[in-house]
């Protein structure tokens, strides 16, 4: 079958007249200002007031420096950037991502990790954030490390929140994590240090969780070494071995199961030293909106038709306000796939 060359279906994307409701009003119609806020390791996007936006920007590089100081033995100076979206109301975030999330990852589109939350859920919002944000430090600050280590170092710091004295908290117990090991049986050690499995799978993450929690309170220099090694090349048995040869695993599992038992898990608070960062701002276009919002619809994996009208939608009228937009064109070379498929 003959292929439809890409500028024509440009031109079809721009005469394509999406049979969805209204799109949100962008700023030259009345809708919010959006602005993007880019500090030292973020790239914030956001329709919150400035006050607000420069409150949100703080807190995304304080917390990333809190995670630092509590718990990372890293190599050199971290370097990378994540995108935030950060919606004012919940209503809209719900159209846009779905109701069934409080705050979405996505890593499947453009190559580029993207976090999506609303301020309204702000409190909830922050353990995918703290997961996410320990997983970028680990790849960005260890290089390749145990599944067990990454995994679960991201659901030990899940919880990690600002006290009412200004202090940054780390090691308190996920609820559903505990619950499920007072229901089901952990992984032992051993299945741990050798699982290569999907994150996801049936116990890892709570088993994961717990062999951190306990190695950070009972072994918390024994660990740091383990990082170290890791952070220096050497393998992954090569660094238990140099590291944990004071804690055979028969004796770590007797251990663990006594940890569950009692039930007396160590929290950690201290003040955190914020690196200066005063982030630049820029005005968002009508342009940059429409854009974001097309990855905003296109964000759940799924694939809903509706989410992908909107997309598309969106796209057309970036590119009706500015034809030569980067991200859009490049969200529409993203499309383009599933646009070929349904014009077959």
């Amino acid at each position: 079958m003959r292929q439809q060359h890409p500028f024509v279906l440009a031109a079809a994307l721009l005469c394509f007249s999406a049979s969805c409701a209204g799109l949100p009003p962008v700023p030259s119609q009345g809708g919010p200002a959006w602005r993007e806020l880019e500090s030292e390791h973020f790239v914030l996007y956001t329709d919150q007031s400035e006050r607000g936006a420069r409150s949100m920007s703080a807190r995304l590089e304080r917390h990333l420096d809190g995670l630092l100081q509590l718990g990372f033995e890293v190599r050199g100076k971290l370097r990378f950037k994540l995108r935030v979206i950060v919606l004012e109301d919940r209503g809209q975030f719900e159209d846009m991502v779905g109701v069934q999330y409080s705050t979405l990852f996505v890593q499947h589109m453009l190559a580029e990790p993207l976090v999506i939350m609303s301020r309204a859920t702000e409190a909830d919002s922050w353990y995918p954030i703290n997961h996410e944000l320990a997983l970028f430090i680990i790849a960005k600050g260890l290089g390749p490390a145990p599944q067990w280590l990454s995994e679960g170092l991201a659901c030990y710091f899940e919880s990690a929140y600002d006290d009412a004295g200004g202090s940054f908290v780390a090691g308190s117990v996920p609820r559903h994590y505990m619950a499920w090991l007072h229901r089901n049986e952990r992984m032992r050690v051993s299945e741990l240090l050798a699982y290569r499995g999907p994150s996801d799978g049936p116990g890892f993450y709570p088993s994961a969780w717990l062999l951190v929690h306990y190695l950070m309170s009972q072994h918390g220099a024994e660990l740091a070494a383990f990082q170290s090694a890791l952070a220096q090349g050497k393998t992954d048995s090569e660094s238990w071995k140099e590291t944990m040869s004071a804690l055979p695993l028969d004796r770590l599992e007797r251990e663990l199961d006594h940890y569950i038992f009692l039930g007396r898990y160590v929290s950690y608070a201290r003040e955190v030293v914020v690196s200066p960062s005063t982030p630049s701002v820029r005005l968002l276009s009508d342009a940059d909106v429409y854009a974001l919002r097309a990855e905003m619809y296109l964000s759940d994996s799924r694939g809903d038709a509706s989410r992908e009208l909107e997309a598309l939608e969106s796209l057309r009228q970036a590119l009706r306000v500015d034809p030569a937009h980067v991200r859009a064109s490049v969200l529409f070379g993203y499309l383009q796939p599933r646009i070929q498929r349904a014009h077959r």
